[in-house]
């Protein structure tokens, strides 16, 4: 898929991803708060539909409204919050001798955005080996953690063979053990052993953490995107690849393609990393740095089907009715654009037999 001109791929998307493309691709040629909209003035209807998933940070910072509105200091407050939650727990876990790496939005917090607070979270992402999980669960119960129900966790749906069921504390911190990276097969490209071995020192203000490689929080987070679906949600995956991509390491390293395609080859996830980064095209980001076996062509089959995940998410139009997708759309979606046949199957009949025989989840064995 050829790169898009900046003029004709800005023409077709909304504001906010006008914004956001400038600012990951030339941070320092703005000025904060210029030309943004003014502190008394309502967000346009396709910014609020932005916000509510991403949070009312980033949507700030991309659009330069100022640091002083109450929606936007609200929200950079409440995500740092949830950051600095997320990579305590991780150091406290280091330091009760469990090796940890946080992967997702807290790695991506501490490593690629340009300020922690802009990258929203939901729960923090803990990996650690499968023989770690029980003296992990001990450990959090007994500084006070509870072993929460996600209201989408029931028998059909949750497979639940990469994270375990989320741990809450009392104070409201959410955290979500790995045993695995992602979900199935991404682990057999992309092992726990694998993410530790390459994992890299970072320093936050709760200590010291690790963090993946880029080219493996580049494979987490297009393996999550994928099994999205491609949703809405998995926006802001799409938005940590931006910045992974645009973003080099300090030294001005580029990313290391040949193990990409290996480990995502390895692990059944060449489709949906190829789609995943095809979409980033779309949306108007630069994919020049890119080999072009990993972006999709015009011809391929699932084209047609990005233009139109492209268009749904650049136009800020969730929940509209109109665009309500069934479960023939999803399956459309997994089988083009997410997996091969033979995972795409897998988890399907895994789904089927949590009918009959309800998952109990991973940490159920262990309390």
């Amino acid at each position: 898929m050829p790169v898009q001109p900046a003029a004709a791929a800005a023409a077709d998307l909304a504001p906010f991803w006008q914004g956001l493309r400038q600012r990951i691709v030339a941070p320092d040629s703005l000025s904060e708060g210029a030309g943004g909209t003014a502190p008394d003035l309502p967000v346009a209807p396709e910014t609020a539909a932005y916000a509510g998933i991403l949070g009312m940070a980033l949507v700030g910072w991309a659009m330069q409204l100022p640091n002083d509105r109450a929606d936007v200091r609200r929200s950079r407050l409440y995500n740092r919050y949830r950051i600095a939650s997320g990579w305590r727990w991780a150091v406290r876990l280091r330091e009760a001798g469990i090796e940890t790496v946080c992967i997702k939005g807290l790695a991506a917090a501490a490593t690629i955005y340009p300020e922690s607070g802009l990258r929203a979270m939901a729960d923090a992402d803990l990996l650690l080996r499968g023989r770690d999980l029980g003296p992990a669960l001990q450990f959090f119960l007994s500084q006070g953690f509870a072993v929460g129900q996600e209201p989408t966790r029931h028998s059909w749906g949750f497979i639940g063979d990469a994270s375990a069921e989320p741990l809450i504390s009392p104070e409201g911190s959410n955290i979500d053990l790995h045993r695995h990276p992602d979900a199935w097969p991404l682990h057999k490209g992309l092992s726990t052993e694998a993410v530790m071995a390459a994992s890299q020192v970072c320093s936050t203000m709760e200590g010291e953490i690790r963090v993946p490689c880029r080219e493996h929080q580049l494979l987490i987070a297009a393996s999550n995107a994928a099994r999205d679906l491609f949703d809405p949600p998995s926006l802001k995956l799409l938005i940590d690849g931006a910045f992974i991509l645009m973003r080099q390491d300090g030294s001005g390293t580029a990313l290391d393609w040949q193990e990409v395609e290996r480990r995502a080859t390895d692990g059944d996830g060449l489709r949906g990393l190829r789609s995943y980064l095809s979409l980033m095209g779309l949306l108007g980001f630069d994919l020049s740095d890119v080999p072009a076996r990993l972006r999709s062509g015009t011809s391929d089959p699932g084209a047609w089907l990005l233009r139109s995940i492209a268009a749904e998410l650049g136009s800020g139009r969730f929940g509209d009715p109109e665009l309500d997708h069934g479960l023939g759309h999803k399956l459309l979606r997994e089988v083009l654009l997410s997996a091969s046949l033979r995972t795409v199957l897998w988890r399907n009949i895994t789904r089927l037999s949590g009918l009959a025989r309800p998952n109990r989840g991973m940490l159920a064995d262990l309390q």
